[in-house]
């Protein structure tokens, strides 16, 4: 081959392919070994695994069992299928990834591991969890081809960490641990000490065994995976599934087994894409796979960390931007060259990823390398990710949403870890993020003071437009609901401030609304397109000038957003909006925040297409308010308090109430002002656990504090739950003090930081009226309250000797469950309707009936508890007041808990199924 020749071949590779210098220059790839219990959320994960096979060195795919899966499924063959469809869409992604392996080479590194179970014999139900004690010993079992891979890959002399993923059971992992150490003593500590084994929970006792026999083997356990990755827990469902993954999508993308992003082994692969974030350097780090803390009583072993007191947060908080690289590599699948879909921006910065500084010490920072190998428009953000390192303290980030940011290294004595994170965010469909991790080491002392370098002369201002530089903030406290007319702009605000950048605070609290207002100075003459993003609700406003009078609505936000996501509903991009530089505008944007994250921020893309998201405040000036808003009306002198009972009689019970058939979790859900379906009394403040699926519950009464002094209160429950004090014992003065927008395992206190009131003032021999509000879904259900004492005394839950209960007007009526107005017709379908199953548990088949109260199609169908659906076992037309059987085999189902569900009309009635065998 002539030079000449050569030349042009290689600009023809060039060409073809652009992104092979991104795949070369992401560094070394993770090595990895998969082990898949084969169930049908693996099977979901298995599909984006294909796609991420670029990113990663593939050492094995090994299919195991678990406790839930008991026998495997590779006797299905359902992941040759999956296989045998990648290599279909293989030709388009090697177009777009040139390190994608073949098909036959994953085929090749396709191995089948314990499958017996036999091994499985003495294990709970998520007992093994770590620190659990060890049940069984795999020395005496038969090795297996996967165990034997296991085995292979960690005597291999390269010296680099081999990620072990468990998506089910580790018992092939632990298979095979014992053999290195049985039969390579000399190899055996080098072989183990690579090992990384990140655990999707404990689904055998592999992992208690590991830590206990092999203690340098790092163990990373995941448990925030459920809740977050796993069934209905993501904001992608099924119309993101239906769009982006199974329709016209290849016939990898059509193998996607479920109608929701189900997917709850996910992060385990996640945790090793090197996007940048650096997550498989070290569990601290946090990124796509989760951020994690070491256990201190065992050797080697990491657990999810809790960032705001949530441990799901260090996984939700990348959700998104997962699910958009996800979309992306599906559109990879079907197109046939690399202009025909998106990719990630390719970051270049000015410094290492591993700085070490002293105190005082200037940081600059620049991306001004960073490109786009579609030629997209990018947006940057530079943030301090506080939770990842070990200096307790916020950093200042100067110009953090621009090419060019800097910081000012704080100082230390003693050495300090600051993580600083870029993010680089292109304007392709979907948008795609890159990052940059740099990890900053604080040294003490303090660096040489520098000389001062002169200031650049500013550009020249526009003649009528002056950008001061900051955009007036106000808001107004304890306002109610998500709706944006709630917010009282005509009257004077709680408080004010004046904002840098057009955005808001984050996570300030509840039950508020915003207002962020002032003038927009355009650099340029064109047309502009606004973006908005807030939680909840949200309404952007521009005036033809800087009148507030001529102000129309250009963007909003009918739900919610996370901070910074531009594109979740199309309602947050205007129109293109033509301004003229030099004229100032006024601009206005409304946040009306309810409970749980609370964000607002305003960008816009400029006529030359540069996006600058947030506005900077070198584009704006405030709000000049003309006139003092008058003062709030004096309130009347309170009323003298009526004496306070010297006798506040605790009665030992506190009021339950229930109300059936209510489908969501959502609190307000709840019909208080309707009869309940039921009432009891509770002898602690606490309700029963287990009962039934989609109610909602309240427990109100009176509590008595036994001293004077300062009292925090606490929550726990499932789903969500609410928890509401009166300054007295009248329920209109009631105000809510915690709160769980999620849910909490029984008597589970600090999960959330909402759970927790702060300190109130109670006085003792006076008693309050107290109120929790629970609004359960669907799988387990509980409530509890507890409280401390002024003497530092925990009560949790509260008990019967601090508590009585409420007595409706009409006690009657409450404590019969029955209204005046209740129709015999109504009561007839209260105390016909049933759904029951025998023998529960059971070990092959249970028998389901039912009662109807009318003529109705009934429905039968089989779940699991993630929501996915197994069978339909019955339809048909049933008479009122029948009984209505059907038999559910379940062998060939592996041991476990199921959810029958009855469907009739538009209502729905479970029970829960325990398979033991």
């Amino acid at each position: 081959m002539n030079r000449t020749t050569f030349t042009l071949l290689l600009a023809l590779l060039v060409t073809l392919l652009p992104d092979l210098a991104l795949a070369n220059n992401a560094g070394p790839r993770p090595r990895t070994i998969v082990m898949t219990d084969g169930e049908i959320d693996d099977h979901s994960s298995m599909i984006r695994f294909l796609l991420y096979t670029c990113d990663v060195d593939l050492q094995a795919i090994i299919e195991t069992n678990s406790l839930f899966q008991r026998h495997g499924h590779s006797r299905e063959d359902w992941l040759e299928k999956q296989i045998s469809a990648y290599e279909r869409v293989y030709p388009n992604l090697v177009k777009h990834n040139p390190n994608y392996p073949t098909a036959d080479e994953i085929r090749r590194k396709s191995f089948v591991g314990d499958e017996d179970p036999n091994h499985l014999g003495g294990l709970l139900y998520l007992e093994e969890k770590p620190g659990h004690k060890v049940v069984y010993m795999p020395d005496n079992w038969p090795n297996t081809p996967g165990s034997d891979r296991i085995v292979e890959v960690l005597l291999n002399p390269d010296p680099s960490p081999v990620y072990i993923q468990a998506w089910g059971g580790g018992n092939t992992a632990a298979k095979a641990f014992y053999k290195l150490k049985k039969e390579y003593p000399a190899e055996y500590d080098r072989a183990i000490s690579k090992v990384v084994m990140y655990n999707i929970w404990y689904q055998d006792d592999a992992g208690n065994y590991i830590e206990r026999h092999h203690p340098k083997v790092k163990m990373v356990y995941n448990s925030s995976f459920f809740g977050s990755w796993d069934y209905n827990s993501l904001p992608h469902t099924a119309q993101f599934i239906a769009h982006h993954v199974k329709n016209n999508h290849g016939p990898l993308g059509a193998l996607y087994p479920q109608l929701y992003v189900s997917e709850g082994d996910t992060p385990a692969f996640l945790y090793m894409v090197n996007n940048g974030l650096r997550n498989h350097e070290n569990p601290l780090f946090g990124g796509w796979g989760g951020r994690f803390t070491k256990v201190p009583n065992l050797a080697n072993v990491y657990v999810d960390a809790r960032e705001d007191g949530d441990e799901k947060r260090s996984l939700k908080r990348w959700i998104n931007q997962a699910n958009a690289d996800f979309q992306a590599r599906m559109d990879w699948c079907v197109a046939s060259s690399f202009k025909g879909a998106n990719h990630t921006p390719t970051i270049k910065v000015n410094v290492s990823d591993n700085l070490t500084v002293r105190g005082g010490q200037t940081i600059t920072l620049n991306a001004d390398g960073t490109t786009d190998p579609d030629g997209n428009s990018l947006s940057y953000r530079w943030w301090q990710y506080q939770e990842a390192g070990t200096y307790p303290n916020a950093v200042t980030i100067q110009r953090h949403n621009q090419k060019a940011a800097s910081l000012v290294a704080p100082t230390v004595t003693s050495p300090q870890t600051v993580h600083i994170i870029l993010e680089v965010t292109d304007n392709g469909s979907p948008a795609l993020v890159s990052y940059k991790r740099i990890v900053v080491t604080l040294t003490p002392g303090s660096a040489p003071t520098p000389a001062p370098e002169p200031t650049p002369a500013p550009a020249p201002t526009p003649a009528n437009c002056l950008a001061t530089g900051t955009i007036l903030r106000e808001q107004w406290n304890n306002i109610y609901g998500t709706a944006i007319v709630a917010i009282p702009l005509n009257n004077a605000p709680s408080s004010t401030s004046q904002l840098t950048l057009f955005e808001g605070p984050t996570n300030v609290g509840d039950n508020y609304g915003s207002r962020i207002r002032g003038y927009i100075c355009p650099p340029q003459t064109g047309d502009y397109t606004f973006f908005i993003s807030g939680d909840d609700h949200s309404e952007l406003w521009l005036s033809t000038d800087e009148n507030p009078a001529n102000k129309r609505k250009i963007a909003d936000v009918t739900g919610w957003t996370d901070p910074r996501e531009w594109n979740k509903y199309s309602s947050q991009r205007s129109a293109a909006i033509r301004l003229e530089a030099g004229k100032r505008y006024y601009i206005e944007a409304l946040q009306k925040d309810g409970s749980g994250g609370d964000n607002l921020a305003v960008g816009w893309q400029l006529p030359n297409g540069t996006q600058e998201r947030p506005i900077a405040g070198s584009r704006l000036a405030p709000f000049a308010v003309t006139s003092t808003p008058p003062p709030a009306p004096t309130p009347p002198p309170a009323p003298a308090p009526a004496p306070a009972p010297v006798n506040c009689t605790a009665t030992g019970t506190i009021l339950r109430e229930q109300w059936n058939n209510i489908g969501g979790n959502a609190v307000s859900s709840i019909p208080v002002n309707k009869t309940p379906n039921s009432t009891s009394h509770l002898t602690l403040f606490e309700g029963p656990t287990d009962i039934q699926d989609y109610y909602g519950s309240r427990i109100r009464g009176y509590v008595c504090p036994p001293l004077t002094g300062n009292y925090i209160f606490f929550i726990s429950g499932d789903d969500n739950a609410e928890l509401w004090l009166s300054t007295n014992e009248k329920p209109e003065n009631k105000r809510r003090i915690a709160d769980i927008n999620g849910w909490t395992a029984p008597r589970e206190w600090n999960k959330y930081s909402s759970q927790k009131s702060m300190a109130i003032r109670l006085e003792a021999g006076k008693r309050y009226y107290i109120e929790a509000l629970h609004k359960e879904a669907y799988a387990e259900d509980n409530l509890a309250v507890g409280w401390q004492l002024p003497d530092g005394a925990l009560e949790r839950p509260i008990g019967g000797n601090r508590l009585a209960p409420f007595v409706p007007v009409n006690s009657n009526v409450a404590l019969s469950g029955k209204s005046p107005e209740t129709t015999l017709q109504d009561q007839v379908a209260e105390v016909s309707e049933t759904f029951d199953a025998y023998p529960n548990p059971f070990g092959k088949a249970v028998n389901l009936s039912f009662t109807l109260s009318t003529d109705q199609t009934a429905i039968v169908e089989i779940y699991t508890l993630q929501g996915v659906l197994l069978e339909t076992i019955y339809k048909a037309e049933v008479k009122a007041g029948g009984l209505n059987e059907v038999l559910w085999d379940g062998r060939n189902y592996a041991n476990g808990v199921y959810l029958a569900k009855l469907t009739y009309g538009n209502q729905v009635m479970h029970k829960r199924l325990l398979l033991q065998r």
